[in-house]
């Protein structure tokens, strides 16, 4: 893989990350939207219980793995710097680069 094709590669999966948390969080909140309309239906005992999970899921944070992030993130950068630095005779240079970067999630 040439070093313009890992770097798309890169970027393309920072922001299928991103998008990735961004469906978690719709689906979150079309559920606190169906979970609200039961809570209405019920009886009082059931709607309470259902409302203790409508908070829960209010609370819930969805994130990506740190480390993961940072590793997808020191890709990216090397890879630029490289580009930056080199008309593309040093595809070893980078893909040492990204094989010491993915080491780090191991």
């Amino acid at each position: 893989m040439r070093n313009v094709e890992i770097l798309n590669w890169a970027n393309n999966k920072a922001i299928t990350e991103d998008s990735i948390v961004l469906k978690f969080e719709k689906a979150r909140s079309a559920l606190e939207e169906s979970l609200r309309r039961v809570e209405d239906i019920v009886p009082q005992a059931i709607g309470c219980q259902v409302l203790v999970i409508v908070n829960e899921l209010q609370r819930t944070i969805f994130t990506l793995d740190p480390l993961e992030k940072q590793v997808g993130d020191d890709v990216i950068a090397l890879l630029q710097q490289d580009r930056n630095f080199n008309d593309g005779g040093g595809n070893k240079v980078s893909l040492k680069f990204f094989i010491k970067s993915l080491q780090g999630l191991a």
